[in-house]
């Protein structure tokens, strides 16, 4: 996974994530605290609601990787063994927005126009216009787009007749 729970709690806070994550879409206190604390305990023995909850959110996560891994596959071996920053925002964001689409009553908002954000951002990626490696001495990154190429003859006046005057 290119994101981690906890990057979806700080999109949304734990509250919003375990709405959105819950079957049933609506999450009393008692079982907000249930269920916050199955986010956190790992190890921990968990009911059926607890995996299911689980398995949503890593569902949204899996889709939004299986996305990227799409795109990015144009210019990389997938799945990248160490993800970029931008791929683990990219994955946590589509992820949100794939949490939000399972309740087809709430409205998208925002988390639509960041969707359509991120898929231009993979594509900018895909095209190449983005690089996934930091520049390096032998990873240079090249700029495209419009610019100025030079052409010239062989020069005239050289260092020779230079010295001369």
């Amino acid at each position: 996974m290119y994101c981690a729970f906890e990057d979806l709690r700080r999109l949304l806070g734990d509250r919003r994530l375990l709405e959105l994550g819950e079957d049933t879409g609506k999450v009393s206190e008692a079982r907000f605290q249930e269920l916050l604390a199955a986010l956190d305990d790992s190890g921990a023995e968990r009911s059926a609601a607890e995996n299911a909850l689980l398995a949503n959110l890593e569902e949204a996560i899996d889709a939004a990787d299986r996305e990227i891994d799409g795109w990015v596959s144009v210019v990389a071996p997938v799945p990248l063994a160490d993800p970029p920053g931008i791929v683990a925002n990219l994955s946590a964001k589509i992820a949100v927005y794939n949490l939000h689409r399972r309740r087809p009553h709430l409205e998208l908002g925002e988390w639509k126009e960041e969707y359509e954000r991120a898929l231009k951002t993979l594509e900018r990626i895909a095209q190449g216009r983005i690089p996934l490696a930091p520049a390096t001495v032998d990873n240079p990154v090249r700029a495209e787009g419009p610019g100025v190429s030079v052409v010239s003859g062989e020069q005239e006046f050289g260092d020779d007749l230079r010295r001369r005057y």
